[in-house]
């Protein structure tokens, strides 16, 4: 199972992807939503390692996201990613620049978050 490391190198990487990627001209917008989707996921994991648990699916994730006060606050942004990275992907869903600068500032909360608990840990 990956490590803080792992999963927090895999969040730089899908994050450095985005800064490249220009979000409010894509027509990629199920690539963008996918690769923010999945950098809160890694980022999820990380802190979440940090405490010993290593979700082994997504439901059992959600299911920390919901019950640890430390993720409440993140459970919603972190909902939406992933239903609309589902929405792109399995559904062919084209997302408006105006939903993904939206989704944007959601994976920007969850990042700050979870900074913001990691130093108080």
């Amino acid at each position: 199972m990956p490590d803080v490391a792992v999963h927090s190198r895999q969040a730089k990487h899908n994050k450095a992807f985005l800064i490249e990627f220009n979000l409010a001209q894509t027509t990629y917008s199920d690539w963008a939503v996918t690769v923010m989707f999945y950098t809160a996921l890694h980022l999820i994991e990380a802190y979440l390692a940090t405490k010993g648990l290593h979700p082994a699916d997504h439901g059992v994730r959600e299911n920390y996201l919901t019950r640890m006060t430390a993720l409440k606050p993140i459970y919603r942004p972190y909902r939406e990613l992933r239903h609309y990275s589902e929405k792109a992907r399995y559904r062919g869903v084209r997302l408006t620049t105006d939903a993904i600068t939206t989704l944007s500032d959601g994976l920007k909360a969850i990042e700050e978050h979870l900074q913001e608990v990691s130093q108080g840990s």
